[in-house]
């Protein structure tokens, strides 16, 4: 509805014969008055005119209103500013303005047009048009200069007011216009007054929303085209305008046109609803909205200057990135390291205390009916049960209570609960963030920087960024010759995040660094308060002490868990760990987080100690647990008190993996008997030896192994007869041939673990302990051990072969010398050293025709067991 400052005016009263008030004396010598040729008054204007001094002024336009017929006068007004304009789909203004069209017709039927004018003529509205799209009215109306009435002119000052009677529509206007600006009204939405305008022209109405508003017009000629001085006299009273552009006089365009630009879109609405349809020395003008010129100069000077557009549109897409989403990000993070705004964090909240009411109210239960309570836990964590694994989390435990000085590392082999272990230890601390690295590696670029966003809670992010700025580079590159820079790789993009990350650790740091000073200094006052009559207080005989101020409050430092770290040494996006390891030193070094570090790759410890030269690596190592341990954490959750014979043989070949245990309760929580659960845990380890280690699948699988199968085999033979095998005696073995990249290659796969003592490689066994079992059964199988045995065989008879073809090599050029005499000249010593030379090469190529005579034999032996039994 439309906002009024004044009340209803006096000329609404039906009374016309009483005497007229000091605003009507106004009114009348305001209408006694000469009027203007130009049928706008010079007050709807809502801008400044140009011109001061009225006698530089342009005069105002010849053409007049809608004329008198006869009697009746008709004519056209226009209310602009009763509705809100159409600024696009999303405003929720123009939705509300077609919901209140009725009502604000009939308010400006009802409140703005008067019922009589002065004479005592009638004023009659036959209809009203509603132009929402442009958030105006159309009044149509007519007045009927038969029905004045005279009356006897009112003495003002002793003098006779003579009332000048409505002859035109520039009377009606003017009268209507005063009415209104009496009131002063404000529209709801824009508070901006309401005004009304003549029409001189024939209203348009359209709703096109491919025509918006804008400060463009396109006036048309339907006939000569008029001059720029009349254009400037017509369209100068409804505003500012900036320029006018003519069709030029060879264009053969047609219609013929002109463009009026006006300073402000109200004015050029103004224009379109007051002019359009009015003839201007014999032509009729339509007048549209120039779309072509409003909405694409912007990109007509982006195709004029596209290198600067280019690095312009860039630059401010980069400072809005920096001024803008930076902060959002923050923001992000530490809302993700603290929940304080986290829906989760209260539904958990509501739940837990769910969960204790209803325990309370079971335990009240029971007890009202003598029931005891069973206190056996059938949940038991493997940490709450194994002692090694307590010793461990205490430590890491009070390591994370301290200032942070150097990173943690939690190594062991796969499945030893490194990452339970850790989790456990983090759990009830505030801060935390934990990066998985194993959810990251082998990933596009797009989905590697997406999921550590969302690991980090780094919001927004922009994951396309990287094409874009890549193409336009290429784009620069092409135009300018140059290459711009504005290329960002995968890895920019990674320090990016962690800068971010940065900050909102350095926020939370900072904020209870603050909250801890400002404690101490408070404590610090009120002990200089208590000590000032006596600031020292006496030991006995001894010396004094000074009273010592209150214990600083404890900051709880965030906690950066970076799980996975080097499990896949070799991958797609391998220089993660490097920046990890460099991030997480800086972050120790500064003091503004505590950093875990969990890796199962044994040259992990060497990769993070370069980052910390001058600092001893933190190093918590998990091995598997014995026996004992391992029968008490399957007892506990299978909630039995004793095991039996089966259930402890297979626990006992397990070993202490806890993955493994996990996986052989599941299986007998299902159902399934405890040596079949162990049969299946172990084809399953079978299976996967022989797909990782020995490469099954395909030939190209084989390619892929930086071992070779018969090295792999060998292990497997003797860590199937021996639990524990020397590391150099195995490195020195003919299929290794010194070699060490091929056993630290099967460490990394996990196939075996390294042992190390005095700070060297010293013992190897296997890498989990189901795989003795599952080496064990490998060796057991014949068919598997003929087809391993002679490719074994073969490969070695392939070495010693070659070394045989040397020394029959250097034997036949020994022999020769001494049948040719060629060393005849040179002594009787030369020839006692070929002769001896000859007798040790003899003694070789004996020993190593038996080695293959003896192993040509085994495979014989292993091809017959392989035989088919109808060849």
């Amino acid at each position: 509805m439309l906002a009024l400052r004044a009340s209803r005016p006096a000329w609404r009263s039906p009374a016309l014969s009483r005497p007229l008030s000091a605003q009507s004396q106004s009114l009348r010598l305001l209408l006694a008055s000469p009027l203007p040729r130009s049928p706008l008054l010079r007050s709807i204007s809502t801008t400044r005119s140009l011109y001061d001094d009225a006698s530089l002024a342009p005069s105002p336009p010849t053409t007049t209103a809608v004329k008198p017929t006869g009697n009746i006068i008709k004519g056209t007004l226009w209310f602009e500013n009763v509705y809100p304009l159409n600024t696009g789909l999303l405003d929720p203004r123009r939705y509300l303005a077609r919901f209140l069209s009725q009502s604000v017709e009939k308010e400006v039927r009802e409140v703005f047009m008067p019922k009589k004018l002065p004479g005592g003529l009638e004023f009659s509205s036959v209809r009203l048009e509603s132009n929402r799209k442009e958030g105006g009215v159309y009044v149509y109306y007519e007045v009927d200069k038969t029905a004045a009435v005279t009356s006897e002119p009112e003495l003002v000052d002793g003098k006779a007011m003579v009332e000048k009677p409505i002859e035109s529509a520039d009377d009606v206007a003017k009268f209507v216009k005063l009415q209104v600006d009496k009131r002063a009204p404000v529209a709801w939405f824009n508070l901006n007054r309401i005004d009304v305008l003549p029409v001189r022209g024939e209203p348009w109405v359209e709703d096109m929303p491919g025509r918006p508003p804008v400060e463009f017009l396109r006036v048309e000629f339907d006939g000569p085209d008029v001059h720029l001085e009349q254009l400037f006299k017509e369209f100068r009273p409804f505003g500012r305008i900036m320029d006018i552009t003519m069709l030029p006089a060879s264009s053969k365009e047609d219609p013929r046109y002109a463009t009026v630009q006006f300073l402000r879109k109200t004015q050029a609405i103004r224009a379109k609803n007051c002019v359009h349809g009015d003839v201007i020395d014999g032509t009729r003008i339509s007048i549209h909205y120039d779309k072509r010129s409003s909405r694409h100069r912007g990109f007509e000077w982006i195709a004029a200057h596209q290198r600067i557009a280019l690095i312009i549109g860039l630059g401010l897409f980069a400072g809005i990135t920096y001024i803008i989403f930076d902060p959002i990000r923050v923001f992000y993070i530490q809302n993700k390291l603290t929940k304080k705004y986290t829906a989760s964090k209260y539904i958990n909240m509501a739940l837990h205390w769910l969960h204790n009411q209803q325990v309370t109210l079971i335990q009240k239960t029971a007890r009202l009916f003598g029931a005891k309570m069973n206190k056996q836990d059938s949940a038991i964590e493997a940490e709450d049960v194994w002692s090694a694994r307590k010793m461990e989390a205490e430590r890491l435990e009070k390591y994370l209570q301290e200032t942070p000085d150097n990173f943690v590392l939690v190594s062991g082999p796969r499945g030893s609960g490194k990452s339970d272990l850790v989790m456990k230890a983090v759990e009830k601390l505030p801060y935390k963030l934990v990066v998985n690295c194993q959810d990251l590696v082998d990933q596009s670029e797009i989905a590697f920087s997406s999921r550590l966003a969302a690991q980090l809670g780094y919001f927004p992010v922009f994951s396309f960024w990287n094409s874009i700025s890549g193409f336009a580079d290429t784009i620069v590159t092409a135009l300018t010759g140059a290459k711009a820079g504005l290329a960002t790789n995968t890895e920019a993009q990674i320090e990016h995040m962690l800068e971010m990350t940065t900050r909102a650790l350095e926020n939370l740091t900072h904020e209870q660094s603050e909250k801890a000073r400002k404690i101490s200094e408070r404590v610090g006052n009120k002990d200089e308060v208590k000590a000032s009559s006596k600031s020292e207080i006496d030991v006995g005989d001894g010396p004094t002490v000074p009273v010592a101020a209150g214990p600083p409050a404890d900051i709880v430092y965030p906690v950066v868990v970076i799980d996975g770290f080097m499990t896949k040494e070799k991958s797609r996006n391998d220089f993660l760990y490097e920046t990890l390891a460099r991030w997480g030193a800086m972050l120790e070094e500064n003091r503004i987080a505590h950093v875990v570090f969990i890796s199962n790759n044994p040259s992990a410890p060497r990769v993070l100690s370069r980052q910390q030269a001058s600092k001893t690596l933190e190093l918590v190592h998990l091995a598997d647990a014995d026996t004992e341990n391992s029968m008490i954490f399957v007892r506990a959750r299978l909630g039995l008190v004793f095991a039996s014979s089966e259930l402890m043989s297979s626990v006992e070949a397990l070993g202490g993996r806890l993955t493994d245990l996990e996986l052989l309760i599941q299986k007998i929580k299902a159902g399934a008997p405890a040596p079949d659960a162990f049969n299946d845990i172990v084809a399953k380890s079978i299976a996967e030896i022989r797909k990782v280690g020995l490469a099954d699948d395909s030939a190209e699988a084989k390619k892929s192994i930086p071992w070779r199968t018969e090295q792999l085999w060998k292990v497997i033979q003797l860590l199937g007869k021996y639990e524990e095998v020397g590391y150099d005696e195995l490195r020195m073995n003919p299929l290794f041939w010194g070699e060490e990249e091929a056993l630290s290659q099967m460490e990394s796969a996990g196939l075996i673990n390294v042992i190390h003592h005095n700070s060297r490689p010293y013992s190897i066994r296997a890498g989990r302990p189901v795989y003795r079992v599952a080496f064990q059964r490998m060796v057991a199988d014949t068919k598997l051990s003929a087809t391993m045995g002679v490719r074994t065989l073969k490969r070695l008879m392939v070495k010693e072969e070659g070394k045989i073809r040397d020394w029959e090599d250097e034997l036949t050029k020994l022999s020769n010398v001494l049948a040719t005499g060629g060393v005849a000249s040179v002594g009787r010593e030369a020839r006692r050293g070929i002769e001896s030379r000859i007798d040790y090469l003899g003694r070789q190529l004996g020993a190593s025709a038996k080695k293959c005579e003896a192993w040509t034999v085994e495979e014989d032996r292993l091809k017959a067991k392989l035989k088919l039994a109808d060849a």
